[in-house]
């Protein structure tokens, strides 16, 4: 029965946006709800792709603001140009997206990082309130390189998205440069009358 209750529930939300997303994108709207009737599973992988994508729109909006606004201001097409740059690119073993989830993790909730929570044991074994001193300074100087250590790495991948968002408009400026040249060449190569 429970089950039944979180299908519905699922099947209600899938509604209600597909609602919207007719508003926002009717070709896209179009497109999905041909793949619901026609193959559920394209449709299901379809929805669960979008959804990531929101889910990692807002990771990107908390975690690097200024990337979003930007993102913000790309149309379609340079977006969808970003996501295939960045599907192409290597991000490592599986092991290195362990490493990266762990760190996320303690990154966000800092409690989580192992020499913090020996320090807070530490604290609470500390018999007297100088030795909680000690341990709360510690402490302290420990959350503020952790902290720091973050924020380097969040400026660092800040500066490779822009870069790499540099390297994207250019070669969109090269692309629309070229375009009538580009289209002329391939109509007169494609209609040229037979020989």
């Amino acid at each position: 029965e429970q089950r039944g209750q979180r299908r519905e529930a699922a099947e209600a939300y899938i509604e209600r946006w597909l609602e919207q997303l007719q508003e926002r994108d009717p070709d896209l709207h179009a497109h999905l709800v041909e793949l619901r009737e026609n193959e559920p599973w394209a449709f299901r992988l379809a929805l669960r792709g979008r959804w990531q994508e929101r889910r990692i729109e807002q990771e990107l909006k908390e975690a690097v603001p200024a990337f979003y606004a930007t993102w913000q201001d790309l149309d379609e097409e340079e977006r969808r140009a970003v996501r295939d740059i960045l599907g192409r690119r290597d991000f490592g073993d599986e092991d290195g997206a362990q490493d990266r989830r762990e760190r996320r993790r303690t990154e966000r909730r800092p409690e989580a990082h192992p020499r913090t929570r020996q320090w807070i044991n530490e604290w609470r074994k500390a018999e007297s309130d100088e030795e909680r001193k000690v341990v709360r300074a510690a402490l302290r100087s420990h959350l503020r390189e952790e902290f720091e250590r973050r924020t380097v790495r969040q400026e660092e991948e800040i500066e490779r998205t822009e870069q790499t968002l540099q390297q994207l408009r250019t070669t969109l400026e090269t692309e629309r440069a070229r375009r009538d040249e580009r289209i002329e060449r391939l109509l007169n190569r494609w209609l040229a009358p037979a020989e």
